[in-house]
């Protein structure tokens, strides 16, 4: 069986070792992998964020985030991962790069 996550459009039911993304909570049964990808409402931000709040891998997901953009703009980044919006992961990446805004 296949099942959608935001990271990987089809991750495979059965969990290969090391792999974190089986162990997010957006990769739970019952999850609506879309909910991470809110509309501009405060409230499917808010709920996708709350998820990511009581995420056992969410530093995981947030560094993968980082590496996967990479220096990718605003508006080619997608969804919240790490409990992030893009314009967020874009500034913490753009900082920790130290370039200028």
């Amino acid at each position: 069986m296949i099942r959608r996550t935001p990271y990987q459009r089809a991750t495979p039911d059965t969990p290969t070792v090391g792999d974190w993304r089986i162990r997010g909570a957006c990769a739970v049964e019952g999850i609506d992998p879309d909910g991470m990808f809110p509309e501009r409402s405060k409230t499917g931000l808010n709920q996708a964020r709350a998820l990511c709040t009581r995420c056992p891998v969410q530093t995981q997901c947030l560094l993968a985030a980082l590496a996967e953009e990479g220096s990718r703009g605003r508006e080619s980044r997608y969804g919240i991962r790490g409990g992030l919006t893009p314009s967020q992961r874009h500034a913490l990446y753009r900082r920790s790069k130290n370039e200028p805004s």
